[in-house]
């Protein structure tokens, strides 16, 4: 432990008031995760299930954090056990660090008439046509019988009126299929109503259901009984490289398949958001995700295909309605800043993109955080008002036909404009005491450390502006002239730790300071980590690229002094100390910053 004697060598100790460097570089950012904004109180959007997506813009009024808010725009939150929450009343709960939670859009929802082949005339009706017609010029999807010759339409003659496909007479002891004539479109959302009329008289056996879409994926209703559940079943291949149906899922949430739920209406709504499938049952939310061979999670998407229905021993009315997120819902926002810019002429940024400053060098980013934000539009002013700086912000969200976008958080960063100067140090040399340096190898002592005696009469009578300086976390520089000919060498600089900024109360001649090198700015909290830190989710323009935690601490030394980046693991390198294929903090894979806060379907992370 190397120690300096001040009877040997002259020192002197800095004590600055600002930080010398920081004053000058440092940017101000802000990262607003969305479920901050939100009241508990106040309204919310329609839900998943209602037949129209559009709904009065005075839902959403009571959000004061909100202005202009127009179109379908929903809040949700996808929990860790698998369920979905949405409205604005669940935001407050909602935890953005790990969580995935945001803005998206509710669909509008299109029935569609079912229909196969055409009906023969009813006996005894003579020339009266009593076949079931649709209603002109309402969408109609067309099915084809695969196996069982007697599918036909119906028109149930109550609400919703919605036309459907049903197997008479009912299938006791042998299956019937059917799918529909053209293929669904890939990646596109649907919902399936179930109208159970009953299990077929003199049926032996298990009832069952299985409804597919996409070639790979099935919801399958099989069995009776409290303990019986839906399942999903997606294809793969077994170990003899043969195609099967595999059980994905088993849906504890929904309703047992006891004898009941064989003569109820169920409908279930499944798509796609942020790579990860939702469905509704019920009006009970539910999602789930794939992991692929490297057990990372990996986008869910079908192919073009048609739908297809297989039944077993059950009566049942199958109706078909397509969901739409080829739509806009639009808000305004404010977001308070750290600190007032110098210029006042306000500047535009849209995207991603990146302006520079109207009056000087400098350049500044905004972003939105999510996923499947391809077409959705961001427009942010920061604008000066009595002193203080504000960023204004307008979003546009638009989602594509077949997927629901998902917005987590917007943030902004700006090189710094309110350029305070640095005060002159505080030199504490005449009421020195002792001064002890203390530092190791990085294996046993990864931090050095400074320990400064500090005589209080002294500093009262000799050091001016010292109340300023010793406080916490205030910069501290400490230089010796062993020879004594005025070539001083900086052998620590660090910051002031809170636990030595004042007496003990008892001995109230002296203060004992304790300094730790620029490491402590990588402890909360100087440079805390978490959903507000802007420079983080701003630090790569590429969302492709991965982050590790390494080029985030060497970001957040570099923030307060250039040289301690460059030098930073004594070679400027992040990776120095890194192992081969190291995991990122944050994944960029699937080109998708987003992606990595997920939760995969075991309901945790990895």
């Amino acid at each position: 432990m190397p120690t300096i004697n001040t009877d040997i060598a002259e020192i002197r100790v800095w004590v600055h008031p600002i930080d010398p460097d920081a004053a000058f570089r440092s940017p101000c950012a802000v990262s607003i995760p969305f479920a901050s904004l939100l009241s508990p109180d106040s309204g919310d959007s329609a839900g998943i299930d209602s037949i129209s997506a559009s709904f009065a813009p005075i839902e959403w009024q009571g959000q004061t954090a909100l202005s202009n808010v127009r179109g379908p725009l929903q809040f949700v939150r996808l929990l860790q056990d698998g369920t979905v929450e949405m409205g604005a009343r669940v935001a407050s709960e909602a935890n953005p660090q790990s969580e995935t939670c945001g803005f998206t859009l509710s669909p509008t929802v299109t029935r569609l008439h079912s229909s196969i082949g055409e009906p023969a005339l009813l006996p005894g009706s003579g020339d009266v046509d009593l076949r079931p017609r649709f209603p002109e010029g309402e969408p109609v999807l067309e099915w084809v019988g695969e196996q069982g010759e007697g599918w036909e339409r119906e028109l149930p003659l109550a609400l919703p009126y919605h036309g459907g496909i049903r197997h008479r007479p009912v299938p006791a002891n042998r299956t019937v299929k059917a799918k529909t004539k053209e293929k669904w479109p890939e990646n596109t959302g649907f919902s399936v109503a179930f109208d159970f009329g009953g299990i077929a008289y003199k049926h032996v056996g298990q009832p069952a259901l299985r409804f597919e879409w996409g070639g790979r994926y099935s919801l399958v209703l099989r069995g009776v009984g409290k303990d019986a559940r839906p399942v999903l079943e997606r294809r793969s291949s077994n170990a003899e490289g043969k195609v099967e149906w595999k059980v994905w899922r088993t849906l504890q949430g929904a309703p047992a398949l006891a004898n009941g739920f064989w003569r109820t209406r169920h409908e279930v709504t499944f798509y796609r958001l942020s790579g990860l499938l939702l469905f509704s049952w019920n009006g009970l939310l539910l999602w789930t995700g794939e992991l692929d061979d490297a057990n990372q999670l990996r986008p869910i998407t079908w192919k073009e295909s048609p739908l297809r229905v297989s039944v077993l021993g059950v009566d049942v009315l199958v109706q078909v309605s397509k969901l739409n997120f080829d739509l806009e819902a639009a808000f305004s926002s404010e977001t308070p800043t750290a600190e007032p810019p110098a210029l006042t002429v306000p500047f535009k940024i849209e995207g991603e993109k990146i302006h520079s400053f109207p009056a000087g060098p400098g350049r500044a980013q905004a972003k939105l955080h999510g996923a499947s934000l391809e077409q959705t539009k961001l427009e942010a002013t920061w604008e000066l008002i009595n002193g203080t700086g504000r960023v204004l912000y307008n979003v546009i969200l638009k989602g594509k036909p077949e997927e629901a976008p998902l917005l987590c958080a917007f943030a902004a960063q700006f090189p710094p404009m309110a350029t305070s100067l640095a005060k002159p140090p505080v030199d504490l040399r005449a009421a020195l005491t002792q001064v002890e340096v203390e530092s190791g190898q990085p294996e046993t002592l990864p931090t050095a450390e400074a320990r400064i005696g500090v005589s209080l009469p002294m500093l009262e009578k000799f050091v001016e502006d010292w109340e300023l300086a010793i406080l916490p976390y205030r910069p501290v520089h400490i230089e010796v002239d062993p020879a004594h000919d005025g070539s001083w060498e900086t052998i620590f600089k660090g910051y002031l730790l809170p636990e030595g900024v004042s007496s003990d109360g008892y001995n109230t001649e002296a203060l004992d300071l304790i300094a730790r090198d620029p490491k402590i700015r990588l402890r909360e909290p100087a440079a805390l980590v978490d959903d507000l830190f802007g420079p983080l989710d701003l630090m790569q323009e590429d969302d492709g690229e991965d982050i590790f935690g390494a080029q985030c601490a060497q970001k957040l030394l570099g923030l307060q002094e250039r040289t301690w980046a460059t030098t930073f693991n004594g070679t400027g390198n992040a990776f120095t100390y890194f192992e081969p294929d190291h995991y990122p903090l944050k994944s960029g894979a699937g080109n998708s910053y987003f992606l990595a806060t997920q939760t995969p379907e075991t309901g945790g992370f990895h």
